[in-house]
């Protein structure tokens, strides 16, 4: 899934937005925007188990 940071402009306040699938979260900081967008595509790319797999102990 590709994971997206963009800036942009509006009446004057810069605002950066995460976008991912068909959702987007806007950030005042650009720090805080990548910071979140790192986080999402860790938990995005982490192993996860099938339906109706155990879990490892």
């Amino acid at each position: 899934m590709s994971v997206k940071v963009e800036y942009s402009s509006t009446l004057g306040e810069a605002l950066w937005t995460v976008r991912f699938a068909n959702q987007s979260v806007e950030f005042r900081h650009a720090q805080s925007a990548h910071e979140y967008a790192a986080k999402l595509k860790e938990r995005i790319d982490a192993a996860h188990p099938y339906p109706g797999q155990s879990q490892p102990s």
